[in-house]
């Protein structure tokens, strides 16, 4: 299950902040904090902001076929931003507030459609970012 690989890849450091129902494993993923689902039940929007994440984004994030949001800003989330991203139909991400490094995989500009901006830098249409050098 993608959605319970996430959670316990982003709460090393323990529980997110909030009412989240994430561990709760009576509960369908269309009803977890921050999750939004379309009629037939598939993921398309994950928001996360400032939920206290930790540790890392999963590959297997990429591999949610229906995914169009992401927003995991403003956690303490590291390492590197997952390639496999490119395989979700993205419209918006925001990955702002985070402790990533690396470079954004150029796949994964490809079919981003909201343009948001950081500190008057564009990063690229639909996502927002920052990473300091390598």
């Amino acid at each position: 299950d993608i959605l319970r690989k996430f959670y316990e890849a982003t709460s090393i450091s323990g529980a997110w902040k909030g009412d989240v129902n994430w561990a709760d494993e009576s509960i369908h993923e269309c009803r977890y904090t921050g999750v939004i689902c379309d009629n037939s039940g598939h993921v398309i929007s994950i928001n996360l902001q400032g939920r206290g994440l930790t540790g890392t984004i999963p590959e297997e994030i990429g591999f949610l076929q229906y995914l169009q949001v992401l927003n995991l800003a403003d956690n303490q989330l590291e390492g590197f931003v997952p390639s496999d991203l490119r395989w979700a139909p993205l419209q918006e991400l925001d990955i702002s507030g985070n402790k990533l490094r690396g470079i954004i995989p150029p796949g994964l500009l490809i079919g981003l459609t909201t343009c948001i901006r950081e500190n008057s830098k564009k990063l690229g249409c639909g996502i927002v970012a920052h990473l300091p050098a390598n």
